[in-house]
């Protein structure tokens, strides 16, 4: 397997090939988008979330309720494949967040 497939995990299905990642990188015309935070929402049959950089809005993305489950289920397994391989715990943003408050509380004092 080449080296930019090797740490890719997904759901197999027929529709679905992995070589569509590293071709879809390299188009151009493709949109790409990088973001550090996100608000997420939902209804009776879909998900959406805003896309945040630097706190401001980067897009707003749609999803089914299947397809944010899956989603988030193959998020799961890549990080925790990643953290058991790294013996590191990635901290999510709500564990940084407390742990910045401490630090400014700290300053305070």
């Amino acid at each position: 397997m080449p080296e930019e497939q090797a740490s890719f995990q997904h759901t197999p299905r027929p529709e679905f090939d992995i070589n569509e990642l590293p071709k879809a990188n390299k188009d151009p015309n493709v949109p790409k988008m990088y973001f550090n935070g996100f608000l997420t929402g939902m209804t009776n049959a879909d998900v959406v979330m805003l896309t945040k950089l630097n706190n401001e809005p980067v897009a707003v993305l749609n999803f089914s309720l299947s397809v944010a489950k899956t989603l988030v289920r193959q998020l799961s397994q890549l990080i925790v494949r990643l953290e058991e391989n790294s013996e590191n715990e990635i901290m999510t943003i709500d564990v940084i967040d407390k742990a910045l408050a401490k630090i400014r509380n700290d300053g305070q004092k």
